[in-house]
């Protein structure tokens, strides 16, 4: 006699053990099922989440400041170089989709007319120009796109 006949026969005689015994192997398939269900649909939630949140980080370069004797000396400001971005972007392990670089300056002229702000005279004719570079839009080393944002700075 057969394996499998034999196991067909015990079945066949206990019929309360085999339904029990069944229904437990169900559940617990199905619990598995769901289990894994879940896990792929939070991985595939926390991605998405990622990608969307739009989440950012600023490096910002401050100039160093010792303290020596009493008195404060101030160095150079370093800068941040396209090598120093580069390294961040490798570092993040492709999660960086894009990067900003802004630069800032002054400006006086007499052709443009800034909005006044607190203590505005004619002398005092000046502007901030913000340059804001964005990795999105320039391809293949295309040159950056440039926004100013004028106001007038006292």
């Amino acid at each position: 006699m057969g394996i499998f006949r034999r196991a067909a026969l015990y079945l066949a005689r206990k019929k309360g053990k085999a339904a029990l015994l069944f229904l437990i192997f169900f559940l617990v398939s199905a619990l598995l099922l769901i289990c894994f269900s879940i896990l792929e649909g939070t991985k595939q939630a926390a991605g998405d989440l990622r990608s969307n949140i739009g989440a950012a980080f600023y490096i910002r370069p401050y100039a160093q400041m010792t303290l020596k004797d009493g008195g404060i000396s101030e160095g150079a400001t370093p800068v941040i170089s396209q090598r120093s971005i580069d390294e961040v972007v490798s570092t993040a392990r492709g999660q960086v989709k894009a990067y900003n670089t802004e630069h800032y300056g002054y400006v006086k002229s007499e052709q443009l007319h800034f909005l006044p702000g607190a203590g505005d005279n004619a002398a005092s004719n000046m502007g901030q120009v913000t340059a804001v570079r964005d990795s999105g839009l320039t391809v293949f080393s295309a040159p950056a796109r440039i926004h100013t944002d004028m106001q007038k700075t006292t």
